[in-house]
């Protein structure tokens, strides 16, 4: 088998960080622009997201978090989020986002404390895993299609209470861009299954 190297992404400041700190536990790292994955070695894949900046990957102008995942999915047989910081679960929509990763993309989800503990765990996934497995070099790409109407539900899912079937009807009774604007009572009326509570903090979170 050839020994395989941890590719860690050649863009942003903490990627930078995380291969400087993997350097020092003497590791075989390497730098590269990754189309997908932050890290990678074999057949993982790892997009590793700050606490603050995952809700708006999703719902901020770089809203770009439901199309990375689906790549990791597409592209490596092991992929898992790295979610970097305390995790307020009474925080509904962080609570859906990592729900919705968990339960509706199957994808595992590790938790650390900060960027000093992501580098330990991806040392303990890299030697657990082994370093003379697969191929050395990171996997191709695939980019399958998703639809903007697809990336629209992934992103009600995000909602407690929002599931598949209700965010079809959600965008049929309403644009996209109109559900911060609507009325929670018109709202739960008009789509089938959608509770009061859950259309209110529809609204207030497209708001």
């Amino acid at each position: 088998m050839i020994n395989i190297p941890i590719w860690v992404d050649s863009r942003g400041s903490g990627e930078k960080e995380l291969f400087t700190l993997l350097s020092s536990k003497h590791l075989d790292i390497r730098q590269k622009y990754l189309d997908s994955a932050d890290i990678c070695f074999g057949e993982v894949g790892i997009e590793r997201k700050e606490i603050n900046d995952l809700v708006n990957s999703v719902i901020g102008e770089n809203r770009h978090y439901w199309q990375q995942i689906k790549l990791l999915k597409d592209t490596y047989k092991k992929p898992i989020v790295i979610i970097e910081g305390i995790v307020n679960w009474k925080d509904k929509m962080v609570a859906g986002i990592i729900l919705s990763t968990l339960l509706k993309w199957n994808i595992p989800i590790i938790q650390t404390h900060n960027i000093y503990d992501t580098a330990e765990r991806i040392y303990q996934m890299f030697t657990c895993y082994g370093a003379n497995k697969c191929k050395s070099y990171p996997p191709i790409v695939i980019k399958k299609g998703l639809t903007v109407k697809e990336i629209q539900w992934c992103m009600l899912m995000t909602i407690r209470g929002v599931g598949t079937e209700t965010s079809k009807k959600i965008l049929k009774y309403v644009e996209f861009n109109n559900i911060g604007k609507s009325d929670p009572e018109q709202l739960s009326k008009n789509v089938k299954g959608l509770g009061i509570k859950t259309a209110t903090k529809l609204v207030e979170v497209f708001k």
